[in-house]
Protein backbone atom coordinates (compact mmCIF):
# COMPACT_ATOMS: atom_id res chain seq x y z
CA UNK A 1 0.00 0.00 0.00
CA UNK A 2 3.02 2.51 0.11
CA UNK A 3 3.23 2.37 -3.78
CA UNK A 4 1.82 6.08 -4.05
CA UNK A 5 4.52 8.36 -6.03
CA UNK A 6 5.90 11.00 -4.06
CA UNK A 7 4.50 14.08 -4.78
CA UNK A 8 5.39 17.92 -4.06
CA UNK A 9 6.43 18.80 -0.57
CA UNK A 10 4.51 21.12 1.59
CA UNK A 11 5.06 23.99 3.86
CA UNK A 12 7.64 22.21 6.94
CA UNK A 13 5.46 23.98 9.18
CA UNK A 14 2.33 21.61 7.47
CA UNK A 15 3.75 18.52 7.47
CA UNK A 16 4.81 18.43 11.19
CA UNK A 17 1.02 19.02 12.12
CA UNK A 18 0.10 16.44 9.86
CA UNK A 19 2.26 13.89 10.89
CA UNK A 20 1.63 14.56 14.17
CA UNK A 21 -2.26 14.14 13.76
CA UNK A 22 -1.34 11.26 11.81
CA UNK A 23 0.55 9.42 15.00
CA UNK A 24 -1.56 10.73 17.72
CA UNK A 25 -4.84 11.81 16.30
CA UNK A 26 -6.76 14.42 17.50
CA UNK A 27 -7.74 15.64 21.06
CA UNK A 28 -11.23 14.09 21.63
CA UNK A 29 -12.38 17.95 22.60
CA UNK A 30 -10.82 19.53 19.60
CA UNK A 31 -12.23 16.26 17.57
CA UNK A 32 -15.74 17.20 18.85
CA UNK A 33 -15.25 21.08 18.77
CA UNK A 34 -14.72 20.12 14.62
CA UNK A 35 -17.39 17.99 14.04
CA UNK A 36 -20.03 20.24 15.46
CA UNK A 37 -18.18 23.13 13.91
CA UNK A 38 -19.35 21.79 9.98
CA UNK A 39 -23.07 20.88 9.81
CA UNK A 40 -24.84 18.28 7.17
CA UNK A 41 -25.31 19.74 3.97
CA UNK A 42 -29.22 20.36 3.83
CA UNK A 43 -29.61 18.37 0.22
CA UNK A 44 -26.98 15.65 1.06
CA UNK A 45 -28.12 13.63 4.32
CA UNK A 46 -26.73 10.70 2.62
CA UNK A 47 -23.48 11.91 3.92
CA UNK A 48 -25.01 11.25 7.80
CA UNK A 49 -24.06 7.45 9.20
CA UNK A 50 -26.45 4.90 7.84
CA UNK A 51 -29.03 4.14 10.86
CA UNK A 52 -28.80 0.76 12.35
CA UNK A 53 -32.31 -1.23 11.48
CA UNK A 54 -33.78 -2.26 14.81
CA UNK A 55 -34.68 -5.44 13.38
CA UNK A 56 -31.55 -6.21 13.42
CA UNK A 57 -30.10 -4.93 16.51
CA UNK A 58 -32.27 -6.32 18.55
CA UNK A 59 -30.67 -10.13 17.98
CA UNK A 60 -26.96 -8.55 17.88
CA UNK A 61 -24.05 -8.48 21.09
CA UNK A 62 -23.61 -5.70 22.43
CA UNK A 63 -19.72 -5.97 21.44
CA UNK A 64 -21.02 -6.31 17.85
CA UNK A 65 -23.50 -2.65 18.64
CA UNK A 66 -20.48 -0.92 19.92
CA UNK A 67 -18.12 -1.91 16.99
CA UNK A 68 -20.73 -0.60 14.75
CA UNK A 69 -21.33 2.83 16.47
CA UNK A 70 -17.41 3.00 16.20
CA UNK A 71 -17.38 3.47 12.35
CA UNK A 72 -20.72 5.26 12.77
CA UNK A 73 -18.39 8.01 14.41
CA UNK A 74 -15.90 8.02 11.96
CA UNK A 75 -18.53 8.37 9.25
CA UNK A 76 -19.80 11.24 10.94
CA UNK A 77 -16.22 12.80 11.03
CA UNK A 78 -16.14 12.52 7.14
CA UNK A 79 -19.55 14.21 7.04
CA UNK A 80 -18.21 16.95 9.05
CA UNK A 81 -14.68 16.63 6.55
CA UNK A 82 -17.09 17.44 3.47
CA UNK A 83 -18.48 20.07 5.29
CA UNK A 84 -15.39 21.89 6.11
CA UNK A 85 -15.20 21.75 1.71
CA UNK A 86 -18.42 22.90 0.87
CA UNK A 87 -17.44 26.57 1.58
CA UNK A 88 -14.44 27.17 -0.93
CA UNK A 89 -15.89 24.46 -3.57
CA UNK A 90 -19.32 26.98 -3.31
CA UNK A 91 -16.68 29.72 -4.00
CA UNK A 92 -15.05 29.25 -6.55
CA UNK A 93 -18.54 28.30 -8.37
CA UNK A 94 -20.18 31.72 -7.40
CA UNK A 95 -17.14 33.06 -9.57
CA UNK A 96 -17.98 31.31 -12.44
CA UNK A 97 -14.75 29.81 -12.98
CA UNK A 98 -14.73 26.28 -12.32
CA UNK A 99 -11.72 25.67 -14.28
CA UNK A 100 -9.12 26.45 -11.57
CA UNK A 101 -7.20 23.76 -10.37
CA UNK A 102 -7.46 24.18 -7.25
CA UNK A 103 -11.45 23.51 -7.58
CA UNK A 104 -10.56 20.30 -9.24
CA UNK A 105 -8.35 19.09 -6.41
CA UNK A 106 -10.87 20.35 -4.12
CA UNK A 107 -13.71 18.04 -5.97
CA UNK A 108 -11.18 15.51 -5.84
CA UNK A 109 -10.75 15.57 -2.25
CA UNK A 110 -14.56 15.67 -1.77
CA UNK A 111 -14.92 12.33 -3.98
CA UNK A 112 -12.32 10.56 -2.10
CA UNK A 113 -13.82 11.14 1.19
CA UNK A 114 -17.56 10.57 0.14
CA UNK A 115 -16.22 7.07 -1.26
CA UNK A 116 -14.60 6.64 2.13
CA UNK A 117 -17.66 6.63 3.90
CA UNK A 118 -19.92 4.52 1.24
CA UNK A 119 -16.93 1.99 2.10
CA UNK A 120 -17.30 2.12 5.63
CA UNK A 121 -21.42 1.62 5.38
CA UNK A 122 -20.37 -1.40 2.82
CA UNK A 123 -18.16 -3.14 5.67
CA UNK A 124 -20.59 -2.40 8.63
CA UNK A 125 -23.46 -3.80 6.40
CA UNK A 126 -21.00 -7.36 5.56
CA UNK A 127 -20.25 -7.49 9.47
CA UNK A 128 -23.73 -7.30 10.84
CA UNK A 129 -25.51 -9.50 7.79
CA UNK A 130 -23.07 -12.70 9.55
CA UNK A 131 -25.08 -12.66 12.26
CA UNK A 132 -28.31 -13.15 9.98
CA UNK A 133 -29.99 -16.49 8.72
CA UNK A 134 -28.68 -17.54 5.26
CA UNK A 135 -32.26 -16.81 3.96
CA UNK A 136 -32.38 -13.23 5.41
CA UNK A 137 -28.76 -12.52 4.08
CA UNK A 138 -29.36 -13.17 0.99
CA UNK A 139 -32.80 -10.34 0.62
CA UNK A 140 -30.61 -8.32 2.64
CA UNK A 141 -27.71 -8.51 -0.24
CA UNK A 142 -30.36 -6.74 -2.32
CA UNK A 143 -31.23 -3.70 -0.22
CA UNK A 144 -29.54 -0.75 -0.66
CA UNK A 145 -27.98 1.49 1.48
CA UNK A 146 -30.31 4.66 2.49
CA UNK A 147 -31.07 6.27 5.29
CA UNK A 148 -30.90 2.80 7.00
CA UNK A 149 -27.97 0.34 6.74
CA UNK A 150 -30.40 -2.40 5.35
CA UNK A 151 -32.64 0.01 3.73
CA UNK A 152 -35.65 1.46 5.18
CA UNK A 153 -38.11 -1.05 3.76
CA UNK A 154 -35.68 -4.02 4.97
CA UNK A 155 -38.38 -5.72 7.09
CA UNK A 156 -40.88 -5.24 4.47
CA UNK A 157 -38.41 -7.12 1.77
CA UNK A 158 -37.95 -9.87 4.64
CA UNK A 159 -42.15 -9.76 4.28
CA UNK A 160 -42.78 -10.39 1.30
CA UNK A 161 -39.43 -12.83 0.17
CA UNK A 162 -41.23 -14.72 2.75
CA UNK A 163 -44.53 -15.09 1.41
CA UNK A 164 -42.80 -15.78 -2.17
CA UNK A 165 -41.39 -18.83 -0.65
CA UNK A 166 -44.38 -19.67 0.85
CA UNK A 167 -46.22 -19.66 -2.90
CA UNK A 168 -43.36 -21.32 -4.34
CA UNK A 169 -43.64 -24.43 -1.64
CA UNK A 170 -47.32 -24.52 -2.64
CA UNK A 171 -46.98 -24.42 -6.12
CA UNK A 172 -44.09 -26.95 -5.59
CA UNK A 173 -45.56 -30.27 -7.48
CA UNK A 174 -44.39 -33.19 -4.83
CA UNK A 175 -41.53 -35.28 -5.94
CA UNK A 176 -43.58 -38.63 -5.43
CA UNK A 177 -45.80 -37.45 -8.13
CA UNK A 178 -42.68 -37.66 -10.75
CA UNK A 179 -42.15 -41.60 -9.94
CA UNK A 180 -42.32 -43.38 -13.53
CA UNK A 181 -45.56 -45.49 -13.99
CA UNK A 182 -45.52 -49.18 -14.48
CA UNK A 183 -48.08 -51.18 -16.88
CA UNK A 184 -49.05 -53.31 -13.81
CA UNK A 185 -49.87 -50.63 -11.67
CA UNK A 186 -53.88 -50.97 -9.87
CA UNK A 187 -55.80 -48.20 -8.59
CA UNK A 188 -55.03 -47.33 -4.98
CA UNK A 189 -51.85 -49.29 -5.27
CA UNK A 190 -49.33 -47.31 -2.22
CA UNK A 191 -46.41 -45.45 -3.11
CA UNK A 192 -44.45 -47.54 -1.55
CA UNK A 193 -45.31 -50.34 -4.12
CA UNK A 194 -45.09 -48.22 -7.26
CA UNK A 195 -41.10 -47.99 -5.60
CA UNK A 196 -40.51 -51.52 -5.74
CA UNK A 197 -42.41 -51.63 -9.22
CA UNK A 198 -39.89 -49.26 -10.40
CA UNK A 199 -36.66 -50.81 -9.00
CA UNK A 200 -38.05 -54.16 -10.51
CA UNK A 201 -38.21 -52.59 -13.85
CA UNK A 202 -34.99 -50.94 -13.69
CA UNK A 203 -33.29 -53.95 -12.59
CA UNK A 204 -34.37 -55.69 -16.10
CA UNK A 205 -32.35 -52.96 -17.80
CA UNK A 206 -29.40 -54.70 -16.61
CA UNK A 207 -27.44 -56.22 -19.79
CA UNK A 208 -26.98 -59.64 -18.35
CA UNK A 209 -30.78 -60.04 -16.57
CA UNK A 210 -31.80 -62.54 -19.33
CA UNK A 211 -28.20 -64.81 -19.16
CA UNK A 212 -28.85 -64.41 -15.11
CA UNK A 213 -32.55 -65.72 -14.84
CA UNK A 214 -31.43 -68.20 -17.68
CA UNK A 215 -28.98 -69.67 -14.82
CA UNK A 216 -31.70 -69.63 -12.24
CA UNK A 217 -33.84 -71.17 -14.34
CA UNK A 218 -31.39 -73.98 -15.15
CA UNK A 219 -30.59 -74.73 -11.82
CA UNK A 220 -33.90 -75.15 -10.86
CA UNK A 221 -34.52 -77.93 -13.28
CA UNK A 222 -31.37 -79.10 -12.56
CA UNK A 223 -32.75 -79.88 -8.69
CA UNK A 224 -36.42 -80.76 -9.73
CA UNK A 225 -34.52 -83.24 -12.17
CA UNK A 226 -32.32 -84.97 -9.35
CA UNK A 227 -34.99 -84.90 -6.69
CA UNK A 228 -36.77 -86.98 -9.05
CA UNK A 229 -34.43 -88.96 -10.44
CA UNK A 230 -33.88 -89.98 -6.51
CA UNK A 231 -37.17 -90.75 -6.05
CA UNK A 232 -37.21 -93.58 -8.88
CA UNK A 233 -34.32 -95.02 -7.39
CA UNK A 234 -35.76 -95.23 -4.10
CA UNK A 235 -39.24 -96.36 -5.67
CA UNK A 236 -37.57 -99.73 -7.51
CA UNK A 237 -34.10 -99.87 -6.66
CA UNK A 238 -34.77 -100.90 -2.85
CA UNK A 239 -32.35 -102.84 -1.32
CA UNK A 240 -33.24 -106.13 0.53
CA UNK A 241 -35.35 -105.53 3.72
Amino acid sequence: MNSAKTGPAVNNDTASHWTSILKNGLNKDLRRELIEKYSTIENCLALCPPKLNEEISVGLQDFTIRQDNFFCHIQEQIRASVGAAVAPIEHFIAQGDTSKELLQRMIDLTKLITDLHHTISVHRKFVLSNSLTPAIKKVSENCAIDTHLFGENFSQSVKNSQELHKLGMQLKKPAFRNLPQTNNQQPGTSYARQGQAVARQASSYHLNWKRQANKKKKKEEGVRSRSGAAQWKNKYHRGPR
